[in-house]
């Protein structure tokens, strides 16, 4: 993470140097990324650099770690909108995301871009080891209502959350790729998350759905 000299900089300097990175690391893969362009673009020495960042990488997963509190943000204020229904939750998320023509809304744009120029990168390990262990993290299980899922178990709650969310991935993976079928996209997570929500497996003959 960033060093305590970083946060002791002005605003204007920490925001520009970090748009800096931004452009660079939505411009080319992590490995073609330059230092050299980013201390140019922020107009400080590259010996500065350092004394901000360890490395790269160091600056790297501070973006990552700005994409996390921006996805996490949004997952927090969708379950409070939906009442913590966490099956409302990837359907409200993608529209949130992902405008009608299926484009990335500005707002989340760049980091989609970041991701996607990164596809070889372990993005789960990035995103969540970070800070914690588990994928839902303790605030957002504080915003999920319990009386929709069949048992309680923060464990069970995980595993959901999990299991809807790389449903809410690949819509948003596929529909970045052909923008053109995010209609189509959205019916199928529909679909995805009815499965999760109430099973895939036969019913035997004389009982009910539950």
């Amino acid at each position: 993470m960033p060093t305590d000299t970083f946060f002791r900089l002005p605003e204007e300097k920490r925001a520009r140097i970090l748009e800096s990175a931004w452009r660079e690391f939505t411009a080319v893969p992590y490995a073609e990324a330059s230092i050299n362009r980013i201390v140019r673009a922020s107009c400080i020495p590259r010996g500065s650099f350092y004394q901000y960042f360890a490395d790269k990488n160091d600056l790297f997963l501070t973006l990552i770690d700005e994409i996390r509190d921006q996805f996490l943000g949004l997952f927090h204020a969708t379950l409070k909108r939906v009442g913590g229904d966490l099956y409302a939750m990837p359907l409200a998320l993608l529209d949130a995301m992902v405008a009608p023509n299926g484009r990335i809304v500005p707002e989340f744009s760049r980091a989609f871009a970041l991701l996607c120029l990164n596809v070889n990168m372990d993005v789960q390990q990035l995103f969540f080891e970070r800070a914690a262990s588990e994928l839902c993290p303790q605030k957002l299980l504080e915003r999920i209502d319990p009386s929709f899922l069949r048992s309680q178990e923060e464990s069970f709650v995980d595993d959901v959350f999990t299991l809807l969310v790389g449903a809410l991935a690949c819509a948003i993976g596929r529909t970045m790729k052909a923008p053109q079928t995010f209609a189509l996209e959205r019916e199928r997570l529909r679909r995805c998350i009815e499965i999760i929500q109430h099973g895939s497996a036969a019913v035997p003959e004389g009982e009910e759905v539950k």
